[in-house]
């Protein structure tokens, strides 16, 4: 009996060799299993992104819009300006001047102003003016603004603005908001709102705001909202500016880069500024102005 006792201990494992096994086993099954969990989750992500639609970005070069687009027959937008210029019975306000978009009567560069040049201004306009509030550019009680405001709502804003009394300068920033309005109906608002504000502001050196560019990718967003759109629109800005003898700041020259849109950095959903672009537009208003 002690002798099989014996034969029986050599054949049999320790108890701690048994522990030790059944742990390295369980670790590997459960290694295993993870590994297969996670190739099936690896599977599954790779048919949920071929499933899904490919962004194609189309550049400005592909889609046409690198060249400034057509306006009112077949004149390109350039020349349009320019026969506008030609049209006017007064000479323009400033030297010609050059850019992506540039009309010979949009206010030329000049040593920026200190902040003290704006104690005497108020702002009028939409989206884009509400910005310069959000970043603290300007006092905010200054800007007289709503998001989505139209042209036409600017004679509203105006009023509000009227107990400020009379001011020296006045900048109206509309249009960021009236992509959607027909031209006529846009330019007929902005027309009736520079009639008011030269009753309220007789003597106010009165600047009128281009829209600034848009990213070349904005329309797989927002459909309907080009940069062809926005360069019709500031055809009738400047042409309003002309012709009311307005000081037009050309902003989109400021703000587009080469092909003509709005970097794609600057907007976060193609349409708004981000901060920094803020920054960049008031340095632009900064840098050209009249008057002391």
């Amino acid at each position: 009996m002690h002798i099989n006792r014996k034969h029986d201990a050599r054949r049999g494992l320790p108890p701690a060799l048994l522990v030790s096994l059944g742990v390295i086993l369980i670790a590997g099954m459960s290694f295993g299993g993870a590994l297969l969990w996670q190739r099936a989750d690896d599977a599954a992500s790779v048919r949920e992104e071929e499933a899904r639609p490919a962004m194609v970005v189309v550049s400005p070069v592909q889609s046409g819009e690198a060249d400034l687009p057509n306006l009112g027959g077949n004149l390109p937008f350039q020349q349009v300006v320019s026969t506008l210029s030609e049209q006017m019975d007064e000479p323009p306000l400033s030297e010609p001047a050059s850019g992506l978009f540039a009309v010979d009567w949009q206010v030329p560069a000049s040593a920026p102003v200190e902040a003290s040049y704006f104690y005497d201004a108020v702002f009028l306009g939409d989206t884009l003016a509400t910005g310069l509030t959000a970043h603290r550019l300007v006092n905010r009680n200054s800007v007289f603004a709503t998001i989505g405001a139209l042209p036409q709502e600017g004679v509203a804003l105006l009023e509000d603005s009227a107990g400020l009394g009379e001011k020296g300068k006045v900048y109206l920033m509309f249009g960021m908001d009236s992509r959607s309005l027909e031209t006529e109906d846009f330019f007929s608002g902005y027309q009736s709102l520079i009639a008011a504000v030269r009753g309220q502001h007789p003597a106010a050196a009165i600047y009128i705001v281009s829209i600034p560019p848009v990213t070349a990718y904005v329309g797989a967003d927002h459909p309907g909202i080009t940069g062809a759109r926005v360069a019709e629109l500031n055809a009738a800005i400047a042409r309003l500016a002309g012709e009311n003898r307005l000081h037009f700041l050309n902003v989109f020259e400021g703000l587009a880069g080469p092909d003509g849109s709005l970097p794609a950095h600057a907007s976060r959903d193609g349409l708004h500024l981000s901060a920094e672009y803020h920054f960049i537009l008031f340095d632009y208003i900064k840098s050209h102005t009249v008057g002391g």
